[in-house]
């Protein structure tokens, strides 16, 4: 399996700035049992993407696990749905995200999530923990890298 967010954990990834995952270690793997043991010591697993974290998963295979959720998509992947980081993770696309979510929004969270996903707005208050990490890498002079 691919480490492919979608659902909710792709929002949460969308509303981070990316100095936040620049600063982290990044998130360790889900197909494998060492990985998912590491999943509740990351950061960004737990300040970030929070526990669940919704995969999406291609094969048959099916994961069971309180840690990871799974999405099943059986069918062909449209044109750019799945959006490649630069933290060791993939994405859904902000389309394919709402798409998602829309099936558990109510129509005005889907509207307000609609007006995030096209730039007017957005939702983001990081804790302590992310600021630390911050503090920390600016510290280690790693500044440059973290607005980059």
């Amino acid at each position: 399996m691919t480490k492919v967010l979608c659902d909710i954990s792709a929002l949460r990834y969308y509303r981070t700035p990316p100095r936040y995952l620049y600063a982290l270690p990044p998130i360790p793997d889900f197909d494998t049992p060492y990985g998912r043991a590491r999943l509740r010591q990351s950061p960004v697993a737990t300040g970030i993407i929070h526990i669940p974290i919704h995969a999406l998963s291609f094969g048959r295979d099916r994961l069971t696990s309180t840690l990871v959720k799974q999405h099943l998509w059986t069918k062909d992947m449209p044109a750019e749905a799945i959006v490649d980081t630069p933290f060791d993770v993939s994405v859904t696309s902000p389309l394919l995200t709402l798409l998602m979510l829309s099936t558990h929004l109510d129509p005005i969270s889907t509207a307000l999530l609609i007006y995030e996903f096209t730039g007017s707005f957005s939702f983001y208050s990081p804790n302590i923990k992310m600021d630390d990490a911050i503090y920390q890498s600016v510290i280690q002079s790693e500044f440059k890298r973290l607005d980059s």
